[in-house]
C-alpha cells in the first residue's frame, strides 16, 4: 500500500450484532495473507483492511506513528501483536473483533489507545499496556471474554464507560491510586469478578 494513500472510501453494512460496520476497499479479501505499507506512511488508512480474516503478516515501516480507525477490524487471523514504541496513537476500533488475538504488547510508554480498540477480542488473555498510559477509554476491552486478569499502570487517572463490560472471565482488578473517575457500566456483566479495590483518589463512580 503506497505512502501516498491517506484516505479510502468507506461503505457500511449491518453485521450480526446489528452494528453498522464500515468497510474499506480491501475488506473481506479472504485470501489476503500479507500486507506491506510503504516507507513514508505515517498513519494507516481507516478501515482499509477490515474483515481480512486470513491476514497474518503485516509490515509497518519505521515512518508509521499511528494506526488508523478500524484498520484491522475483524482481522481474525491475527494472534499476536507487538505495538512498537514509535507508534504513539492507536485509533478507535483498530483491532475490534480480532477474535484470534491472544497477546498484545505495547513497547512504548505513552501510546494513546482509543475507544473500542480491543472490543470483542474474545481470545485475548495477555496484554502489556503502555507504562505511562493515563486513560482507559470507553469500550476498550468490552466483550474480551477470555481476559481473566489485567495490570493497569499506576499512571491511569480515569476508566471510561463500558471499558470492561462483559469481560465475564475477569476475576480481580486493582484500580491504581491515581484514578479519579470510573464511568458507567465500566465493569457491567463481569460475572466472575470477586474482588475490586477502589482508591481514595476516586471522586466519580458511574451508574
Amino acid at each position: 500500500i503506497p505512502a501516498s494513500l491517506e484516505k479510502v472510501e468507506i461503505t457500511y453494512y449491518y453485521d450480526s450484532y446489528g452494528t453498522n460496520t464500515p468497510m474499506g476497499p480491501f475488506s473481506y479479501c479472504k485470501n489476503l495473507t500479507s500486507i506491506t505499507f510503504e516507507e513514508g506512511t505515517t498513519r494507516t488508512p481507516d478501515n482499509v483492511l477490515a474483515g481480512c480474516n486470513n491476514l497474518t503478516e503485516v509490515v509497518l515501516p519505521q515512518s508509521v506513528t499511528a494506526i488508523g480507525k478500524g484498520t484491522f477490524e475483524y482481522c481474525t487471523g491475527i494472534e499476536t501483536l507487538v505495538i512498537p514504541e514509535r507508534i504513539t496513537n492507536v485509533d478507535s476500533m483498530a483491532f475490534y473483533g480480532c477474535t484470534s488475538l491472544k497477546s498484545v504488547v505495547f513497547e512504548g510508554k505513552n501510546t494513546k489507545i482509543g475507544s473500542s480498540v480491543f472490543a470483542r477480542c474474545t481470545a485475548l488473555t495477555d496484554i502489556t499496556l503502555p507504562a505511562e498510559l493515563k486513560v482507559i477509554n470507553s469500550y476498550t476491552f468490552s466483550d474480551c471474554t477470555s481476559l481473566d486478569k489485567i495490570s493497569l499502570p499506576e499512571t491511569i487517572t480515569s476508566i471510561g464507560n463500558n471499558a470492561f463490560e462483559d469481560c465475564d472471565a475477569l476475576k480481580e482488578i486493582v484500580i491504581p491510586q491515581n484514578v479519579t473517575s470510573i464511568g458507567k457500566k465500566a465493569f457491567g456483566g463481569c460475572y466472575a469478578l470477586e474482588r475490586i479495590n477502589l482508591p481514595e483518589s476516586l471522586t466519580s463512580l458511574g451508574e
